[in-house]
């Protein structure tokens, strides 16, 4: 009986200390740092990656689960997912080109500037060939009336004193007689489209190059038609040379004009 109860009183020793370990058992474990292990992948409509997974994710991160020691102050934790670093292919800069642009045309030169007035005009397509002189305007009466008028050569073509010299911009006004005083310019409305004449000053020669030939009325004609003759001998904007005489040999009923224009320069 003595040893029964001996028994039992051992026992009873036993279960108590077994009932302390277990309550004691968590205490220690929960103050231990646990491992939480993240199983989640990342898929492949991830664009900011292209649909393609590093191989880092291949592997699940371990982060480890905070301790449950209060702090002072409150702390947030933030998870980071893995990341994969990307290497920027390194560029080898392509070389220069350097773009050397075209240069703009340069004007062929038409005429230098001539420092006199004309001496000497030759056609070839005519065979002319005559000295020329610097005429004025004079006053003459025509019909009790007092007009100012060109003077026109004798024996020689007329250069219009004070209009354009050969390369300079305006009009270069030459005329002369066509059946009387030498008939300079008897041929000149044989002259066509596209022939040459030269305006010589001193030895220098102006190239120029027939554009049109006109035939104007001036006998039975109203006064305004006259005038508006007029304007082929006016001053111009542009580089001319403008030829007159009377047609035809025989009288003097219209007024031929030869408008020509400065041709390539050439040396």
């Amino acid at each position: 009986m003595a040893s029964l109860e001996i028994w039992l009183f051992l026992l009873g020793i036993l279960g108590f200390a077994w009932g302390m370990f277990g309550l004691t058992k968590p205490a220690v474990e929960a103050g231990a740092a646990q491992v939480t292990v993240v199983t989640t992948l990342p898929t492949a409509r991830d664009t900011s990656l292209g649909g393609k997974l590093p191989k880092a994710w291949a592997t699940p991160t371990q982060v480890p689960t905070p301790s449950a020691t209060p702090s002072a102050s409150p702390t947030t934790t933030l998870l980071r997912r893995a990341t994969s670093t990307v290497a920027s292919p390194s560029l080898t800069p392509s070389p220069t080109v350097t773009l050397t642009p075209s240069p703009w045309p340069t004007p062929t030169p038409i005429h230098y500037p001539a420092d006199g007035d004309p001496t000497r005009i030759t056609a070839p397509a005519i065979g002319l060939d005559a000295k020329v002189i610097t005429v004025r305007m004079k006053e003459q009466y025509e019909g009790g009336v007092v007009k100012r008028v060109w003077e026109v050569a004798d024996y020689a073509a007329g250069f219009h004193e004070g209009m354009a010299r050969p390369g300079h911009v305006g009009n270069t006004v030459i005329a002369a007689h066509h059946n009387v005083r030498g008939k300079i310019f008897q041929k000149l409305h044989l002259l066509k489209p596209g022939d040459d004449v030269f305006v010589w000053v001193g030895n220098s020669p102006y190239h120029y190059r027939v554009d049109t030939v006109y035939r104007l009325p001036i006998k039975g004609v109203p006064p305004e038609v006259l005038e508006s003759n007029l304007r082929f001998i006016l001053p111009t904007e542009d580089q001319r040379l403008t030829l007159v005489t009377c047609w035809p040999a025989w009288g003097s009923t219209h007024r031929t004009v030869v408008v020509a224009y400065p041709a390539p320069w050439e040396p």
